[in-house]
């Protein structure tokens, strides 16, 4: 970070010769944003990440998206128990965002990345990390209920 001043944060970009500003939300510790976090917002991050990451991995409503990038089949093993088996293009973007969509681990990442990043540069993306937190909170509580 170059200066510091009031309530805006001004960082070097090394993506472009132009200073971008982020407006800060929370006090400033050692010319960090860290201290910003708080732990409510902290638990709302993990619990919206972890809804989008299940919406975009596994849920039926996002499969056609899945579909643009990974054929899902169903086979019978020797056994005869059914196994869901995923296979990704070749080559290319397609093959890397096919990986992401079978991969919760891969996709957590990128959700929290991008939920952050929602969150420091759009004003009122807070609504849409609440949302989806309670309703990861929701999608806990009902595998917990499921389970008695």
């Amino acid at each position: 970070m170059s200066s510091i001043s009031s309530n805006t944060v001004w960082i070097d970009s090394p993506w472009r010769s132009a200073r971008c500003s982020i407006q800060a939300r929370g006090k400033e510790v050692n010319g960090t944003m860290l201290a910003s976090f708080s732990g409510l917002f902290l638990l709302i991050l993990i619990l919206a990440s972890f809804r989008l990451t299940h919406l975009l991995v596994y849920d039926d409503i996002t499969a056609p998206l899945r579909r643009l990038f990974v054929t899902t089949t169903i086979v019978t093993l020797d056994h005869g128990q059914q196994a869901v088996q995923h296979e990704v293009a070749p080559k290319g973007p397609r093959r890397w965002l096919g990986m992401l969509f079978t991969c919760h681990w891969c996709m957590g990442v990128w959700s929290s990345l991008i939920l952050t990043l929602l969150w420091l540069f759009v004003p009122y993306a807070i609504w849409l990390l609440v949302i989806l937190a309670v309703a990861g909170a929701a999608a806990i509580i009902e595998t917990i209920v499921l389970r008695l």
